[in-house]
């Protein structure tokens, strides 16, 4: 496989995102300085854009909403009629875990 195929897989995998580098860099060790910078430019905007993501998340963890979002829907599809978090360990679970992020 090509690393610039890599590129138009999900961005998560650690493969793709080695490939926004890796391959602006062997660019530049060709003397294609041109395309080498164009392409560090996009990894730039890819790496910018996840840590936007990133931030999005954190504050909506911190906000509670993750919690909020994730009991709701445990409680949907196991815990139907329970009403209550306690009776959920995966709830307690996510609640101790976000409590700690919030900190």
């Amino acid at each position: 496989m090509h690393w610039t195929e890599l590129q138009d897989r999900n961005r998560l995998d650690a493969a793709v995102q080695e490939s926004l580098l890796a391959v602006p860099y062997a660019l530049g060790k060709l003397g294609a300085y041109q395309r080498s910078l164009e392409k560090y430019e996009e990894a730039i905007g890819v790496y910018t854009r996840e840590m936007n993501r990133l931030d999005v998340s954190i504050a909506a963890i911190r906000a509670g909403k993750l919690t909020r979002c994730f009991c709701r829907k445990i409680r949907s599809k196991r815990w139907a009629g329970s009403g209550s978090l306690n009776g959920c360990r995966m709830c307690r679970r996510v609640i101790t875990w976000t409590a700690a992020i919030r900190a």
